[in-house]
């Protein structure tokens, strides 16, 4: 329930007819705090803010996807480095606010929570990367930052970039080959549509949830014109807090437009949250002042406002809304960068709004938990600091990222938080934070994840874990993170050094494992050249995926060698399967003597074989080595668990020996096909030795690494010149680049200088007469082939 005065605000509001919207009223003193018997633990929601009075919620009208899609806008009406500059004058601004806001908090002496942990290496797999390909690359490295978010859907997905929306499809191709202009998307004023002034935008968003089956946007936008309607008293623009929603889950569908304008205030950095039943804004407020016009976004970065809530009943924003009903409040300082939070989906009525409060530390973490009905002016709150009660330290800023060339990033990362999602009860908050990495003697910035159990209701969230992601040399930040459908959370971020680019890396945490343990690094996209700007991003999103419960979609960020930033659009999933036991080859297939098929491959039919499931219990899939020979015409051999694949597995020649390296999942059965695909009646003779086995609990981990040479009996590097029939081991394990505990290697292998036509077998043990090949080849032709192959005795092969 609301408290008295509270009651009474809304009463009068509804009876009089105003529509309640954001910005407007007085922010709460900071002396109220000292007054206050409970200024920190449960404090009401009531007692943190005021209710706000004026602004203009209304709907912004209706767009077809399609039709934007069909016929774009090629360019924005507006100069966007222009709206770039105006932008950085509010963040600016509103830094020095806070530090010096920060600089008079008196510290409080309390028991202080426990420190971050350093994340440990879990052991799991890496990460698994699909590109599609699409992505916000930009031409302009004056165009700032990029604050991507990435969306999907069944069918479709939506990257959002600063000045471009980009539909696509689950493949990555851009539907009808277009990218829509963001003042197109959101059907901005601007004299092409009969307006007298522009009105300039940045910060888009874009999500999409499973369980309304609907995609949202917003972004912020303002003009700095006056007079633009009768009564208009803005004395220097407005700012619009835009939004929209899908009908449904198709997104070249249509959408309903939203608005919420207010004279002479910016609303920056508008961020939403869903509940089952709710719907939230917040954003940074900031006065307008002179310095702008009808055409000029200059008249930005004034004064600080307070944060703006805004609750909004989901059931008034049915397509085709018009107008509804909401709760608002302006909450001043000290409280900053309030966020409401994202469900991925929506499973659960309770909106839940993070941000930081400068009570005890400058930027104690806080947390607010809010229920009840906009329209039934039952909105009400409880707000915790979490840092106050010991659960969790402050967000603590970190210093400007390395990189090569210009040294660093200014103003790439600060201590805000730059992603909030809940999850099945779980609460994952981000931000970039200083840390100093195992085997490091330097502090870096790194990647801290906080991971709360959130209980329902009005009860405070407890600490499951606050661990920083940091690498020996590495600047790691600025990440979007993302739960999977099965509970898997992602942090996908950027990271540089004095060697790196600013490049796009994920890490993930299973579900029931110790908080602490993540798995190693994985490169997403790689830079290729430093960045020659100074704001890398606000804030960056990451989707998950309704197909797939493995899986989740984003848009990493990276530099080009031209200095600007792009974003790659990309699918990661984490691979819970099985890991690899290498074995000593072991020939499964050999139809020439009826091994596995007795008989040779007839051309367009279809053989099914069983593996050895005495030796290769439970198979998953197997790697080994395929050779075929005999074959009376050119043509390609499919081997996989589908007797209509038409996949080639290996090409060849008439009359030649070619052998390949493969990794194939198994069939029912333990069970593989092979068709060979040439001209009617021709035949040719298959052999399949197995190297390797991946069945479910079991095995080692893969590792890929960048190339390393660990053989070359040109110059005597590992073993001399190779005889006929005399076998030579040379070291693998422990060489550089290679650990000395790892059990198998990856690897191409090549012959050149042959003085006779033959064959050469990798093994894990020594054998002068091997029964299996690695790699065939005839006289003085150079040869290589993929191999998987154990590492045996001493580290070697």
């Amino acid at each position: 329930m609301l408290d008295r005065h509270l009651r009474s605000r809304l009463g009068v509001a509804a009876t009089t007819g105003l529509l309640l919207s954001m910005l407007a009223g007085p922010a709460l003193p900071a002396a109220v705090l000292a007054t206050n018997p409970t200024p920190v633990h449960g404090t009401r929601l009531s007692q943190i803010g005021t209710i706000a009075s004026a602004g203009s919620p209304r709907s912004r009208g209706r767009i077809n996807a399609a039709r934007l899609v069909a016929h774009p806008t090629t360019t924005s009406p507006f100069s966007r480095p222009g709206v770039d500059r105006a932008i950085e004058r509010v963040r600016l601004a509103a830094l020095a606010s806070r530090r010096a806001a920060a600089a008079r908090v008196p510290q409080v002496a309390l028991p202080p929570a426990p420190q971050p942990d350093l994340a440990q290496s879990s052991g799991g797999p890496l990460s698994i990367v699909t590109a599609p390909g699409v992505g916000g690359r930009q031409t302009s490295s004056s165009l700032e930052p990029a604050d991507g978010s990435t969306a999907i859907g069944p069918d479709q997905a939506i990257e959002a970039v600063n000045g471009t929306i980009f539909i696509a499809d689950r493949s990555g191709a851009l539907l009808d080959g277009q990218a829509i202009p963001t003042p197109t998307f959101f059907n901005l004023s601007e004299p092409s549509n009969g307006a007298a002034f522009v009105t300039f935008d940045t910060a888009p968003r874009v999500v999409y949830d499973a369980t309304l089956g609907r995609w949202i946007a917003s972004e912020e936008s303002w003009d700095c014109a006056t007079n633009t309607f009768p009564g208009d008293t803005a004395a220097f623009g407005h700012g619009h807090m835009e939004f929209a929603l899908s009908d449904g889950n198709d997104a070249l569908g249509g959408w309903t437009l939203g608005t919420v304008t207010l004279p002479d205030t910016l609303p920056d950095q508008p961020t939403f949250g869903l509940s089952t039943d709710k719907f939230a804004l917040v954003a940074d407020g900031s006065n307008l002042q002179a310095g702008g016009g009808p055409t000029d976004p200059g008249c930005t970065g004034g004064s600080s406002t307070g944060e703006a809530l805004q609750v909004i009943d989901l059931d008034q924003l049915a397509p085709g809304f018009s107008t509804w009903h909401p709760f608002a409040m302006t909450i001043g300082a000290p409280w900053v960068w309030l966020r409401p939070v994202l469900q991925q989906p929506a499973t659960s009525p309770d909106l839940r709004v993070t941000g930081a409060v400068s009570i005890d530390t400058p930027l104690d973490v806080a947390y607010v938990a809010v229920t009840g009905s906009a329209k039934a002016n039952t909105v009400d709150g409880v707000f915790y600091d979490l840092t106050h009660d010991g659960i969790v330290p402050p967000f603590l800023d970190p210093s400007p990222p390395n990189q090569p060339g210009p040294g660093t990033i200014a103003e790439a990362a600060d201590a805000r938080p730059t992603a909030e999602i809940w999850h099945d009860g779980l609460l994952a908050i981000t931000s970039t934070y200083p840390c100093t990495p195992d085997g490091d003697s330097v502090v870096r910035d790194c990647v801290r994840i906080i991971s709360l159990v959130e209980p329902s209701g009005y009860l405070e969230p407890i600490r499951q874990g606050d661990v920083v992601l940091g690498s020996n040399g590495l600047d790691q930040y600025q990440a979007a993170i993302a739960f999977t459908g099965g509970g898997v959370l992602h942090a996908v971020y950027s990271a540089s050094s004095t060697t790196v680019n600013p490049s796009g890396y994920d890490q993930y945490h299973s579900p029931g494992s110790p908080f602490v343990a993540w798995s190693d690094p994985q490169l997403v996209v790689a830079g290729s050249g430093p960045y020659a700007g100074t704001r890398w991003g606000d804030y960056s999103m990451a989707g998950q995926d309704p197909q797939d419960p493995n899986r989740i979609w984003v848009s990493p960020e990276y530099a080009t060698d031209s200095g600007s930033w792009a974003t790659s659009f990309s699918s990661i999933t984490a691979s819970q399967g099985a890991g690899i036991s290498a074995i000593n080859p072991l020939r499964v297939l050999d139809s020439r003597i009826g091994v596995g098929l007795r008989g040779p491959l007839v051309a367009g039919v279809p053989r099914t074989f069983r593996l050895p499931t005495g030796n290769l219990p439970d198979l998953l899939a197997v790697s080994g080595n395929l050779t075929v020979t005999g074959a009376t015409a050119p043509g390609f051999l499919s081997l996989s668990p589908d007797p209509g694949s038409i996949n080639s597995t290996i090409n060849f020649q008439a009359g030649d020996t070619r052998a390949n390296n493969v990794i194939l999942p198994v069939g029912p059965g333990a069970t593989l096909v092979a068709t060979y695909h040439a001209t009617p009646g021709a035949t040719a003779q298959a052999i399949l030795d197995v190297t390797g086995t991946y069945y479910d609990g079991a095995g080692d981990h893969f590792h890929p690494l960048s190339p390393v040479r660990v053989l070359d009996s040109r110059k005597g590097q590992g073993a001399p010149t190779f005889h006929a029939n005399v076998a030579q081991s040379f070291a693998v394990a422990g060489t550089p680049l290679i650990p000395a505990n790892a059990s198998a290697i990856t690897a191409n292998l090549t012959v050149t200088g042959q003085t006779m036509a033959g064959y050469v077998a990798l093994t894990q043990t020594s054998t002068n007469n091997p029964a299996s090949s690695t790699l065939n080849f005839p006289v003085g032709d150079i040869r290589s082939n993929g191999v998987t192959v154990g590492i045996g005795p001493g580290g070697t092969v």
